[in-house]
């Protein structure tokens, strides 16, 4: 069981997340925040989990990427919600209340990874 959340991305239709969850998907769940809703096939699970630096909530997919991938890494999507128990969950773990947190869905192959810094 887990909270619902809203994808927040580019009006554009631009992606940046190389195909992650967050590109594909309208809602996600969060898996470790307390609330009355499953993942299915149409709102993968995610996890709340720690991002770069202090204090820096992230949603990460459950799923993960398959090995010999760099990531996951921020791709320019969020998610979010007005619930509540979000900003509760956030506020336990983090010491912050928020309403809409980063998604870390990007994955990339070696390859795309080694090209950013040539």
């Amino acid at each position: 069981m887990g909270l619902m959340l809203s994808v927040y991305r580019d009006a554009s239709g631009s992606d940046c997340t190389n195909g992650g969850v967050s590109s594909q998907f309208d809602r996600v769940c969060v898996v470790n925040v307390d609330g009355p809703f499953n993942p299915s096939i149409d709102c993968p699970a995610v996890e709340l989990s720690v991002g770069p630096g202090k204090n820096n909530p992230i949603l990460v997919p459950v799923a993960g990427a398959a090995r010999g991938f760099a990531g996951p890494m921020f791709g320019g999507n969020f998610a979010g919600t007005s619930d509540g128990r979000f900003g509760n969950a956030l506020e336990q773990m983090f010491g912050v209340r928020f309403r809409v947190v980063p998604m870390f869905d990007r994955y990339e192959s070696m390859e795309q990874y080694a090209a950013n810094f040539n």
